[in-house]
């Protein structure tokens, strides 16, 4: 995941589903309070997180928290139809939703990320819709872009 973070830059902007911050604070996290991981374990990788992301001075400009009730997710799973997701419990769905939220709605956590929200319990079409509304501010082509230089 740290790859994903520092290779070279060569489009404007960089999307990626996940990224070290949230590996550490909402699914690392997740495997401490759900008792699949020590609180050494959890020490170690927190700060073996915090030295990757301090020696590569990893930033992230804009988090797009596609804000979903869990209840949704069982039909997008079956409907996605991969093998790996079957079976997720759904009591794990709403851990890493809490998560989530701790990191993104309600500021529980150390790190305070830049969130852009958005209500993603409608249609495919609906957050095309959505998407179109807010996409200045994701690709950051508005009027306060401050983008990192591309690398070619």
């Amino acid at each position: 995941m740290a790859q994903s973070h520092v290779r070279p830059q060569t489009e404007r902007v960089r999307l990626m589903e996940r990224s070290l911050f949230s590996g550490r604070y909402c699914f690392i996290d997740n495997l401490l309070q759900g008792g699949k991981m020590t609180t050494i374990e959890h020490s170690v990788l927190s700060q073996w997180h915090d030295w990757i992301v301090d020696a590569l001075q990893i930033k992230v400009d804009l988090y797009v928290y596609l804000r979903t009730d869990p209840r949704v997710i069982p039909d997008r799973i079956l409907k996605r139809g991969r093998v790996e997701e079957k079976d997720i419990p759904m009591k794990y769905i709403e851990s890493i939703h809490g998560q989530h939220e701790d990191l993104f709605i309600r500021g529980m956590k150390v790190y305070k990320p830049n969130v852009l929200v958005l209500d993603a319990n409608c249609s495919k079409d609906e957050m095309v819709q959505l998407y179109e509304r807010h996409r200045d501010q994701i690709l950051h082509t508005g009027a306060n872009s401050h983008l990192p230089p591309v690398q070619k």
